[in-house]
């Protein structure tokens, strides 16, 4: 008797899910092309946060449909420090991703810091943070114990800012 009523509600499920896939398959027929590259958008944007989120990258501003999170990779010189991140925009603007200020700060010391410029509608784009610290006292990767970033979304097209994000600490070291 269990094992009917189990059986029964599998194929109850089952059905219900066929029938949900089935109804969207004939919406997207219905769909214009604009639309459909904006889910298809949606849905690769989707996975990109997924990934990242799996592989525990830092996230250091999620809000307002945009999303940055650092990849792990950077290059360094003597005088700056190139920090890969990810920006997904999930908006219908071009977006520039800038540090609050132009700053960031390394161990405390205050850090001018250029940020990841046109990240498109819908898109997503792997730039760098290129953070110039030549007025403190780092000389290499290894002694940086923290990174402060302060992220604001800026839209060029119509000059303002979109969002304003909160200070996040990231731990190195």
């Amino acid at each position: 008797m269990k094992n009917t009523i189990v059986s029964a509600l599998a194929a109850a499920i089952l059905a219900a899910v066929l029938i949900s896939c089935f109804a969207r398959a004939a919406d997207y027929q219905s769909m214009t092309d604009e639309e459909l590259v904006a889910e298809a958008n949606a849905i690769r944007n989707e996975q990109v946060k997924r990934k990242a989120a799996e592989e525990e990258k830092p996230v250091v501003f999620d809000q307002d449909g945009v999303q940055v999170y650092l990849t792990g990779n950077y290059k360094m010189t003597s005088t700056n420090l190139k920090i890969e991140a990810v920006v997904v925009n999930e908006t219908d603007r071009t977006l520039d991703v800038l540090a609050a200020n132009n700053r960031i700060a390394i161990n405390g010391w205050e850090c001018f810091s250029l940020g990841i410029p046109n990240t498109g509608p819908g898109k997503k784009q792997k730039g760098e943070f290129n953070i110039t610290f030549g007025q403190s006292d780092i000389s290499k990767y290894e002694e940086i114990e923290d990174i402060s970033f302060k992220i604001d979304i800026f839209d060029m097209s119509s000059l303002e800012f979109v969002s304003k994000g909160e200070e996040v600490v990231v731990y190195y070291n």
